[in-house]
Parts: C-alpha cells; structure tokens; sequence
C-alpha cells in the first residue's frame, strides 16, 4: 500500500492479516483489497461525491473473478495474472490521487458508515487471521487454490459490503448539499459519459432545475415480485408518462424527452420485464440486487423514491419515478430532459449501452 504524507484519519490495513502461506496471487488481491477499502473511505472523508471503486466489476472485466447466482469468486488462473492485478490495483489508485489529504486533515465519515465499515474489515481479518496455522499440502509452497477459495470470497464480499456502504453515505450528503444548496440551474459536463472521454466544454440546463427534494418520500419497504411480465412500447409509454406526473414534469417536449430516453433504457436494462432481477453482478453479490424496469437496487430506490408511488420497487410506475428521480440527483439531469441522453449514455439510443 502507497504511503501518505499525512496519516489518514481512517487507516485501513489487511496486509498484515494475509496468511503466511498465502499465495502470489492471495497477497495482491488482499493489498488490491485494502487499495479498494482505502480509496472509497478517502472518497467518503474527502466530503466528495463521486462513484467510488467497483473491484468485482474491475475483476470481472479483467476475467480474473466470475459472478454465478449472486456470488463472486475468482476464477483458478487468477494467480498467474498478477499484472491485471497491478493494473486494477493502479486504476483505483488514480480515483485516490488529491483526496488524501483533504481525507487524512478534515475528512469527517458518518459515525453509523464508519461503525458498519469498521465491523465488515474485523470480520475479514478475523477470517485471514483464521488461515495463518493453515500448512500447505506436502511439497507445496503455498495454499491450494481450493484451499483460498472461501478466503478470496470473504475478500470480495467485504469489499462489496463497503462499497455499498461508502456510496450509500456519499449519496446521503449530496442529497443534504442539495436541500440545502442554491436554487440556481447546475452546470454539468457535456456529455457526462460516467468517466468516459467526451466534450470538455460545460453547458447550462437552460434554468429548467434537476433534483428537487420535494418530490422524494424515502421508504424502507422496497419488495416486489420477481414474476415476468413483459410490457410493450404502449404500455411502457403509459408507465413512463404516470412516472413523469409524479415528478410534476407536465411539459409536452420534455415529456417526449424523458419518454424517448427511458423507452432505450428499459429495453437495455430489463428488456420490458417487470419482475426483472439481476443476480450476476456486484450489487446482487451484496445482497442487493438489481431489479424492476430500470434496475434499480433497493438502496437506491427506497433513497429517491417518488412520493405517492407504490412502495414495491418492482411497481413500472414507482419504478420509472425513482430511477427518474435519481438521474436527476446523480447525473444532474435537467428536469425538461434537455440533457437526458448526453449525461446518462444508457438512454441514448444512438450510443451503445453503458450501465447508469
């Protein structure tokens, strides 16, 4: 792990924990664990608001983990692929570069996140202390691979755990900024591609406003059925347009907008199922999948939930709204749809489908 000039305020270290007879490959993915943990409680301390580090997705990109029926796990070669390791490990780093020390000096986290953070980290390295009298088989090195197996699943799951967390938190306080901030229009990246290479330049939203707080009625029961049912462009349109009123988005052009825009990014992300579940990504390995029209997790819709929706976040109307609600809040969309497609590429249909 890269030193500091300043100790953090929130220090993370796993390293010490990893099993003496682990292997190569074991050691790199737990000080890519701890690179991971460091960097999204940076994230958190630095008071910003930005996406923080996703190692599952990354590992899955690189084909060094899979992600079978809601769990994660790394694939047998993982060992031999030490620099793809390096290369995630050097990814996340950059999202850490000019937030340690705005981190380590006035970085304040909620006492509830830090609490949660601090009781997933005690529970992983309580699981790699429990490998330190582990032996290798005869004439080996190192542990087995079968042998590292439940080792790396409790890596991966902590690291999950605190994403969710970390990103949770950080969406919490931008809500608060929001409440609290100026009423004036925001300024925002065209196109916002979500860390993609695109257009430096910065545009208005024309004064029509994005995220307004009044509209959101947290709630805490999120369930819904899992049962398919496939809706067609009509039907759809009529969901979107119930959606819309709920925002109070009453405008013809900005309706055809937001209509247009999730019509592409329905079809990219449930493909018009109701009941649509995800159980083979990061979100379902922490417990927390994706589901509904848009794919929303539970977190995120019991958040932006619209009032006078349904509840169940699997109800097309409730569904829509929040998934609406949150492009607004985290993508800074315009609520005339101005700049829907431009800031959130999985509604463009003209680019190609890039999760939001």
């Amino acid at each position: 792990m890269s030193s500091t000039a300043t100790k953090k305020k929130y220090e993370i270290d796993l390293d010490s924990h990893c099993p003496p007879a682990a292997s190569p490959g074991l050691r790199h993915l737990i000080d890519t664990a701890q690179e991971t943990i460091q960097t999204s409680v940076d994230l958190l301390g630095s008071g910003q608001a930005t996406e923080v580090p996703d190692l599952v997705k990354l590992l899955n990109d690189k084909k060094l983990a899979t992600v079978r029926d809601g769990k994660a796990q790394m694939v047998d070669n993982y060992s031999t692929k030490m620099s793809d390791l390096d290369d995630i490990k050097s990814t996340i780093h950059k999202q850490d570069t000019g937030v340690k020390s705005s981190a380590s000096k006035t970085g304040t986290i909620a006492a509830d996140t830090w609490s949660q953070i601090e009781k997933t980290i005690d529970q992983l390295t309580g699981t790699l202390d429990s490998a330190h009298d582990w032996q290798p088989a005869k004439d080996a090195t190192y542990l087995s691979a079968s042998r590292e197996a439940p080792l790396t699943k409790a890596v991966l799951s902590a690291v999950v755990s605190v994403h969710d967390e970390v990103q949770i938190a950080i969406d919490g306080v931008q809500s608060q900024a929001d409440d609290v901030g100026s009423s004036q229009a925001p300024y925002v990246p065209s196109p916002y591609t979500g860390g993609n290479s695109g257009s430096s330049s910065y545009v208005p939203v024309d004064g029509s406003g994005g995220y307004d707080s009044k509209y959101t009625q947290s709630v805490t029961s999120s369930g819904g059925s899992t049962k398919r049912e496939y809706l067609d462009r009509s039907q759809l349109e009529q969901y979107i347009g119930k959606a819309l009123d709920a925002l109070g988005i009453t405008d013809p052009a900005a309706r055809e907008r937001w209509t247009e825009g999730y019509l592409t990014l329905i079809q990219r992300e449930s493909g018009g199922n109701v009941g649509a579940i995800n159980l083979s990504d990061s979100n379902a390995v922490a417990g927390h999948p994706s589901q509904g029209l848009t794919q929303t997790i539970p977190s995120t819709f019991g958040a932006y939930h619209v009032a006078g929706t349904s509840s169940s976040i699997t109800d097309p109307t409730a569904n829509i709204a929040s998934s609406m609600n949150y492009v607004m809040h985290r993508y800074h969309v315009s609520r005339d749809g101005a700049n829907l497609t431009s800031n959130v590429q999985q509604a463009d249909a003209s680019r190609s489908p890039m999760g939001y």
